[in-house]
This record gives C-alpha cells, structure tokens and sequence, in this order.
C-alpha cells in the first residue's frame, strides 16, 4: 500500500494564481452540469477540473450529488513505474534531469556512425 505523509510527500498548490470568484462560479457550473448528466443517467461518477490555486470536485452518489471547492489545497501523487507498481511522486526532485542525463548517457555511448544516423533519423521525422 502507498502511504502518503502529511505534509512531507504534499504539494501545496496555495502560491498558485488566485482565481477570481466568477472564474471559480465558472468551474462550479461546469463539474455540476456533468455531475447532473450522470446523476440522471443514474450512474455514479466522480469529476474534478484545477487550475491555479483552485480544484473543484463533484460527487455523484446514489441520490445526490455533492460539489466541493477547495483553494491553497495539498496534493500527493503516485504514478506507476516501469514494473508496475505504484511510486509516491517526489515534488522535489526533478525528473526531467533524470531524463537528460540518461539520454546524455547513452548519446556519450554510441560511436560516430550511431549520432550520425540518429541525426539523420530525427531529420527525417522533422520532415
């Protein structure tokens, strides 16, 4: 099972841009209408929209629909790894230079032949 720490695995969304009320109104309406479609196709659902500081979720339940806003919220992520299980997501560390360096890594690897082709691959997908 993943577990997640409050505070220390928790992003905080709270320096995010401040939405104005309309905006926030806006994303009420949107997560209602599609709580509201399912309820009446009687099926039980989940939606949510973010932006900025701002989530909005809609609950569909058996007999109601339940719509929650939350601003400055925290959120916690796990995504699955290349052997399938579940890994907490690190907010701290950076993950695109894990992939530089790893490609790095292997263009150091290959001789001239092996760049010359790659080049000349990644030229014709351009064109």
């Amino acid at each position: 099972m993943t577990r997640f720490y409050y505070d220390k695995d928790f992003y905080s969304f709270e320096n995010g841009y401040r939405l104005e009320d309309n905006e926030v109104q806006k994303m009420v309406d949107d997560v209602t209408k599609r709580c509201e479609e399912s309820y009446r196709k009687d099926i039980c659902d989940s939606y949510f929209i973010a932006t900025g500081d701002t989530i909005v979720f809609g609950y569909v339940w058996e007999d109601e629909i339940s719509i929650f806003v939350c601003r400055g919220y925290k959120e916690a992520t796990a995504i699955e790894n290349e052997y399938g299980d579940l890994k907490k997501v690190d907010y701290g560390y950076d993950y695109e230079e894990e992939e530089r360096e790893a490609e790095r890594a292997t263009l150091e690897n290959c001789d001239k032949n092996e760049l010359i082709d790659m080049i000349l691959d990644l030229k014709e997908s351009v064109n």
